[in-house]
């Protein structure tokens, strides 16, 4: 509880940060429609599985094989601008993790998922476009368990023999909360590259136990993601402001 309220609180800080630039005036006209889509990688930390101390247990993978609490990820996405304001947006990416590893051996998880979400662009002139939003997501995981030990070790109810490894499977969902600032660069006002950053926080809310062979693994907690998040965007847009509408009404 106490390492979520701390998450918490950095977000609020991390988005009191950004969405401070939407107290300056917006210079120009402003956007009215439009969309971008872009790229993006990143950092996740936090509870990445929802194993706890499951996995650093010392009959399982001992000191230092959980919980697994850093990430990158990868993926891409886009948004509309509707009405000046509104934004619609979605997003698709992977999470990958490097090994973490204990006494007796190793884990790693590998995820996918993606989600849409809803915003609102707090600032908004004709070079920069900053927006807090929420959303929805769904995501997969997979958990591959090895054992390096000479004896057989056990994580939760799954037993693995020496130099054994075993890949466990969840899905779950997670809401979504965050902000993110976009940049019009080399272009005319209108459409462009665009690079930006987006902070937010994911909290995992429901879900299955993890799986093996199709069967429920007891005693490792629930597979959930909890965490902050940091991603740099790089993509093009194209926008419309009232001037530009009239000009072509004419």
């Amino acid at each position: 509880m106490k390492r979520r309220l701390g998450w918490i609180l950095a977000l609020g800080a991390g988005l009191t940060t950004i969405t401070v630039t939407s107290s300056a005036e917006a210079k120009g006209e402003p956007r009215r429609w439009g969309g971008f889509g872009h790229g993006f990688g990143g950092i996740v930390a936090g509870d990445l599985s929802g194993s706890g101390s499951a996995l650093s247990d010392d009959a399982a993978l001992g000191s230092g094989g959980g919980p697994i609490v850093l990430g990158g990820m990868v993926g891409g996405g886009g948004r509309m601008l509707l009405g000046r304001r509104l934004m619609l947006g979605g997003k698709g990416y992977a999470l990958i993790t490097a090994p973490a590893v204990g006494r007796h051996g190793s884990a790693r998880l590998l995820g996918g998922g993606g989600g849409l979400d809803v915003g609102v662009a707090v600032y908004n002139d004709r070079n920069w476009l900053v927006y807090p939003y929420l959303g929805v997501q769904g995501f997969g995981v997979g958990l591959e368990l090895r054992n390096d030990a000479d004896i057989t070790r056990r994580v939760g109810d799954v037993s693995l023999a020496p130099g054994q490894s075993r890949g466990l499977s969840a899905g779950f969902a997670m809401l979504e909360a965050g902000a993110g600032a976009q940049r019009l660069l080399f272009g005319d006002g209108h459409r462009g590259l665009m690079v930006g950053l987006e902070l937010g926080f994911l909290y995992g809310i429901t879900g299955d136990r993890w799986q093996l062979d199709d069967a429920d693994v007891t005693g490792l907690g629930t597979p959930s993601l909890t965490g902050g998040y940091l991603r740099l965007t790089l993509g093009g847009g194209g926008f419309m402001d009232g001037q530009r509408r009239r000009k072509r009404g004419r």
